[in-house]
């Protein structure tokens, strides 16, 4: 799947709910998502990943792009969902974010507050 990501260049929404991704399957789709430019928005809801908040970290880092991201019911414990969720706004090109059904709590509450208040993020489902 990566490696076929390069040749999608008409493709603007990539749904990959529900595909047993997992942590590994993130980490290489990820850096193949990095130097996109067509895809806007990126459903990865489902997929049993749980630590790999630091791919998803750096492709919304690299990738200004990626306006709707759609991350719900993967169970990521709040450490990694923190990151995460820091990483949402720098730089501050989101519409949406969706993180329903993972593990929010005292280390990601205080940074949600923060991305309602400064980012432009338009939709959030909690």
């Amino acid at each position: 799947l990566a490696l076929s990501i390069s040749g999608l260049e008409a493709c603007t929404s990539l749904n990959l709910q529900e595909n047993k991704l997992g942590d590994e399957g993130l980490a290489s789709l990820c850096k193949a998502l990095i130097n996109n430019t067509t895809i806007v928005s990126l459903n990865l809801s489902f997929n049993g990943i749980r630590t790999s908040s630091q791919h998803i970290s750096d492709l919304l880092a690299e990738n200004e792009t990626l306006k709707h991201i759609n991350l719900e019911g993967n169970h990521f414990p709040d450490k990694h969902l923190a990151k995460i969720v820091t990483s949402v706004c720098e730089p501050d090109v989101r519409d949406s974010l969706s993180i329903a059904g993972n593990a929010a709590g005292k280390h990601t509450t205080p940074l949600l507050v923060k991305l309602v208040e400064t980012c432009k993020i338009r939709t959030l489902d909690l």
